[in-house]
């Protein structure tokens, strides 16, 4: 006789608060804001990734801090940015990270991510539209041809 498990996987609301601010997240402008004012990564010490889900207008669903660093580093996997996009039903994605250094500029390692992560998005049918980079400013992959 074979034992089999059976799962249910679902999505419970943590929490839920009024802002006034934008869900469109459409613009990076409006990402950064979303990123430094609620979220408030820039006020961190260590690196943290993330990844902001959207719906078909690209209003926010959900965000997601995936993973917390150190001083100059983090991890990111595809599996994991997706994983909560299929979970959320997003119809697309942005990625999110923060230089505690001030300094927005990406790093080579920075681009490869994102490159790796935006051909899983391709084979996923979730696109992924831009990589935010949060420092003293913010960098947008897609105003600058990186996306």
């Amino acid at each position: 006789m074979t034992r089999i498990s059976f799962y249910h996987v679902e999505v419970v609301k943590e929490e839920s608060h009024n802002y006034n601010i934008s869900r469109d997240m459409s613009s990076p402008k409006n990402v950064a804001i979303f990123l430094a004012n609620i979220l408030r990564i820039n006020k961190s010490p260590v690196e943290n990734f993330g990844v902001l889900v959207l719906d078909v207008h690209n209003n926010l669903i959900a965000s997601h801090i995936l993973t917390k660093g150190t001083l100059n580093a983090t991890m990111a996997k595809a599996r994991e940015v997706f994983q909560v996009a299929l979970l959320h039903n997003g119809c697309s994605v942005i990625l999110f990270h923060n230089h505690p250094s001030g300094d927005a500029t990406p790093s080579k390692d920075d681009i490869e991510v994102t490159d790796a992560i935006e051909k899983a998005g391709e084979i996923l049918e979730i696109p992924v539209l831009d990589h935010v980079v949060i420092g003293d400013t913010y960098y947008s992959f897609a105003n600058n041809g990186l996306i």
